[in-house]
């Protein structure tokens, strides 16, 4: 699920993902809230940030790194233009 928020720059969504391991960069500031599952971010050159239920995210723009989903994950999030 995917909403472009007309005239604002911004979208938000709901995003799940089974387990696995994989690379990504966010190219745009992303706020992220996880409902459910657990698994960790690691961005280039940083500790790995772990998550679970409850834990609010914060990715600036152009992080790149791995994301490693233990416990398939949805999570909420709105991307800021």
């Amino acid at each position: 699920l995917h909403q472009e928020l007309a005239g604002q720059g911004a979208s938000t969504g709901l995003w799940e993902c089974t387990p696995g391991r994989f690379r990504r960069q966010v190219a745009q500031a992303e706020y992220s809230y996880i409902i459910s599952g657990e698994g960790s971010f690691t961005p280039d050159g940083a500790e790995a940030i772990v998550f679970g239920p409850g834990d609010a995210l914060y990715f600036a723009a152009n992080t790149q790194g791995t994301w490693e989903v233990r416990q398939t994950v949805r999570k909420t999030y709105l991307i800021l233009g």
